[in-house]
């Protein structure tokens, strides 16, 4: 079993753009004569599927794909669960990764936040019938992917699933209620930003996993709650790929290997001096290449570093951190019924204070999670009083959120003052909403149909939901 916590500080990284558009022709089959033709070397945003056509999913076909019928050759694939159903935001966003390592990369658009457990595995069933079923998928090296909420459902998925699943990359979440009956032969990757309200929750999880006989690894990089950069997310890539050639799924990919290797000993030259940051990258390497090279150096070396001095006071510093984390977060959520707006500005004014430290980041991260919830609840619930105060919480603490002005124009309409909601929303699709069906079929804006100005604001975050 392998075991790391690690925190990414930099990136040495070349990504191959998407190449040429080639097509595959598929037939579906002996109830239909149509052929449909998938692009290879392109993101495809909406397909339906085949069994149930309620359900679609965001598709990028390495532009090897076209060939492989000829060559006999199945493919990886990476299933993505977004928190938010947006299947093409990660395909979209790691296609450049797919085309470089020869994955295929499949984004649900109807897994989210909020589902029951019934729609979750209807929607995860559905999907993997499908891709299956209709692509040259290698049944060995299925991949599962997720953010926040979704990183549960994949996390859930190679835990208490019937699907073969070989790896999971969870990022900024941990893994659902573990019950009795899990599945352990699976590797785990969690990806998590040092300013990410969850950040705690994957180190105690990471310490957790260091009792179960699953092989897993942290990387923490500098971000806050969202998909990881490109340059992250190809650390995921890489460790699939090395736990197949370990497996002997995948032929050592020598090159590879030294790429990776020569990438991180630059690394280790770069943070020389600095304990806590050359045991992060130690403890990456020993990680990622056990069983493919000799990594005894890198062993050995990592635990003399962590028995120094400097790194050992560190533990107890980061430790005594941790502790006051978890306790602002349990005094923030027991306050946020009780306290009243000036002592919750005040409390706001004090983390402003700190404006480099992670912790007080991550404290700002979480107080505007919690913010929000209570805000959209009380909405919901028509308690605009409420609504009111959680919404100026909710802006203060994170005022470039287009969320705090969405809802501040539904609180508008509904206390009778539709006049001045339209200023609030071109705030929002300013500050870079993109969530165009949403804003289209709210009944709270059904007074704004036939408005040029709510017409125009519509456009405009089609636009932004269309990049």
């Amino acid at each position: 079993m392998n075991k790391s916590w690690i925190i990414l500080f930099s990136f040495l990284v070349s990504c191959v753009q998407p190449g040429g558009q080639n097509s595959s022709k598929e037939d579906i089959g002996p109830a239909s004569k149509k052929s449909y033709t998938f692009l290879s070397g392109v993101v495809q945003k909406d397909i339906s599927c085949k069994v149930d056509s309620t359900y679609s999913y965001a598709l990028y076909l390495p532009s090897t794909y076209a060939d492989s019928s000829k060559l006999n050759y199945s493919f990886p694939v990476i299933f993505f669960f977004d928190a938010h159903r947006r299947g093409v935001l990660p395909v979209k966003k790691y296609a450049p990764l797919a085309e470089k390592f020869g994955f295929i990369l499949v984004g649900s658009n109807n897994s989210m936040n909020g589902q029951t457990q019934g729609e979750s595995d209807r929607i995860v069933s559905v999907l993997f019938d499908e891709v299956r079923q209709r692509y040259r998928v290698d049944d060995k090296r299925l991949v599962v992917s997720g953010f926040s909420g979704g990183a549960r459902v994949a996390a859930g998925i190679a835990l208490f699933r019937k699907e073969p699943v070989a790896g999971v990359i969870g990022c900024a979440a941990g893994f659902p209620p573990i019950s009795l009956g899990y599945n352990t032969q699976f590797n785990y990757l969690a990806i998590v930003g040092n300013k990410d309200f969850n950040y705690l929750e994957l180190k105690e999880l990471d310490r957790t996993l260091n009792q179960m006989p699953i092989s897993h690894c942290l990387l923490v990089y500098d971000g806050k709650h969202d998909w990881p950069l490109k340059q992250v997310m190809q650390e995921g890539f890489q460790y699939m790929l090395f736990d197949a050639m370990r497996k002997d799924l995948l032929l050592k990919d020598k090159k590879l290997i030294e790429e990776f290797q020569k990438r991180n000993d630059s690394l280790l030259v770069t943070v020389s001096g600095n304990v806590v940051q050359e045991v992060a990258v130690y403890r990456k390497m020993v990680s990622f290449l056990y069983d493919l090279i000799p990594v005894e150096r890198y062993r050995n070396k990592l635990d003399k570093l962590t028995q120094t001095k400097t790194y050992i006071k560190w533990q107890q510093e980061e430790e005594r951190q941790e502790l006051f984390e978890r306790n602002q977060q349990q005094k923030f959520a027991a306050a946020m019924g009780s306290k009243n707006l000036s002592w919750w500005l005040q409390e706001i004014e004090d983390l402003y204070k700190k404006p480099e430290d992670p912790v007080s980041l991550r404290l700002q991260n979480y107080l505007s999670l919690v913010s929000y919830m209570y805000a959209s609840g009380t909405l919901k619930n028509n308690q605009f009083k409420e609504a009111e105060k959680y919404l100026t919480i909710y802006k203060k603490v994170d005022p470039d959120n287009p969320e705090v002005y969405y809802l501040k124009a539904v609180l508008l309409t509904r206390t009778g003052k539709a006049e001045l909601a339209l200023a609030q929303l071109q705030v929002a699709a300013d500050k870079g909403f993109n969530e165009y069906e949403r804003m289209q079929n709210s009944k709270d804006f059904n007074g704004f149909q036939d408005n040029e100005v709510f017409e125009r604001i519509l456009l405009q975050i089609r636009d932004k939901s269309e990049q």
